[in-house]
């Protein structure tokens, strides 16, 4: 067998190692600093997209229970809204119920009976006279 001739076999260790060392030595020198600083690139990347994630996640939380928390607030406020409404109302309607109860009726029922005994007494009047 060829590759196990002794005559060529020391000049094939030999320019094996060269080849073998210059391609190292290019490797190290152009594409090693290349493939680490994309390597860094892609790291840095994916810490800042993490670190965005992680802050868009708790800006999301946080969103959320300000919501919930206008939300409740709003809740509240319109209950106690429309309780002090409905009290106002009910207030008010008692008001204007013993306002007139107790100034206006008396009044009005003696306004009432003054007119219906002018118009009764001219109704009598008036039917005495076609009458007689």
């Amino acid at each position: 067998m060829p590759q196990f001739d002794s005559v060529t076999f020391l000049p094939q260790i030999f320019w094996l190692t060269l080849v073998f060392f210059a391609f190292y030595m290019v490797v190290i020198r152009d594409f090693l600093p290349g493939l680490t600083r994309i390597v860094k690139i892609r790291k840095k990347r994916l810490e800042a997209a993490q670190k965005t994630g992680s802050e868009f996640a708790v800006e999301t939380s946080e969103t959320i229970s300000s919501y919930e928390d206008l939300l409740i607030k709003g809740a509240d406020s319109s209950r106690q809204v429309t309780g002090n409404t409905a009290q106002f109302g009910s207030d008010w309607i008692n008001s204007s119920i013993d306002d007139l109860e107790h100034n206006n009726i008396p009044e009005l029922n003696k306004n009432f009976v003054q007119a219906n005994g002018k118009i009764k007494s001219k109704y009598y009047v008036i039917r005495e006279l076609i009458k007689g």
